[in-house]
């Protein structure tokens, strides 16, 4: 294949998009506490709830998986804790593809302009 460099480049713009339209908003709320926004994983399928919080000093952000909000049972952590590592497995993965992406299309490039 001469132009392996171009199939690279186009995995390497799919892995972006794929990045890019990741989360779906799906619903904004202002309170007087701060924001909160309802995202959507599309893909986990996990709906997340991201607290942006300003009450007093304390300025943050708390992620919470939806729709179970009660933190001090034991299920809800279960859950929590699967979702995360799902999400953190899905996104390691997402960047390990992308660091291979992009070092074999610095080889394949460094290859074809050695050949010229």
């Amino acid at each position: 294949m001469r132009h392996r460099w171009v199939v690279l480049l186009i995995i390497f713009i799919f892995l972006l998009a794929a990045f890019a339209f990741r989360y779906n908003v799906e619903a904004t709320k202002s309170v007087n506490e701060g924001v909160i926004k309802w995202e959507k994983d599309r893909w986990t399928g996990n709906v997340w709830v991201h607290c942006y919080l300003v009450t007093g000093k304390y300025t943050g952000k708390v992620t919470i998986l939806s729709p179970a909000f009660d933190t001090d049972k034991p299920e809800y952590k279960e859950a929590y804790d699967k979702a995360t590592r799902k999400r953190n497995l899905l996104t390691y993965g997402w960047f390990f593809s992308i660091g291979i992406t992009i070092v074999w299309l610095a080889y394949e490039l460094k290859r074809k302009f050695a050949k010229t």
